[in-house]
């Protein structure tokens, strides 16, 4: 790791990208539960923000749910609340957006 961190460490530092060690005999586990309970929202190159809010297995409501609670959560983070977001857009893989009321 020190290596690493040495060579690496100049790159991926600024940027957030630095590897945690895991132990020779430790579980990943921990690891992989805590990365898909992560969510880490950075606006200084671009401001958009894409977000994976269902999947199209899921039913509609299930999926509204998803929307509302993301949108609400950038609305609380954003200093001007509301007046921050210009448009929203609902996507799925290969379809066209569908453009939201904000």
């Amino acid at each position: 790791m020190p290596i690493v961190g040495k060579t690496l460490g100049v790159v991926l530092g600024p940027r957030g990208r630095m590897p945690k060690p895991i132990p020779p005999k430790g579980s990943v586990l921990p690891f992989v539960e805590m990365a898909k309970r992560m969510i880490k929202i950075r606006i200084k190159d671009s401001p958009v923000i894409h977000v994976p809010v269902g999947t199209e297995k899921m039913n509609e409501e299930q999926i509204m749910k998803n929307v509302i609670a993301v949108m609400n959560f950038v609305k609380e983070k954003l200093p001007k609340g509301k007046t921050n977001i210009k448009d929203a857009y609902v996507k799925l893989t290969m379809g066209s957006p569908i453009k939201l009321k904000v």
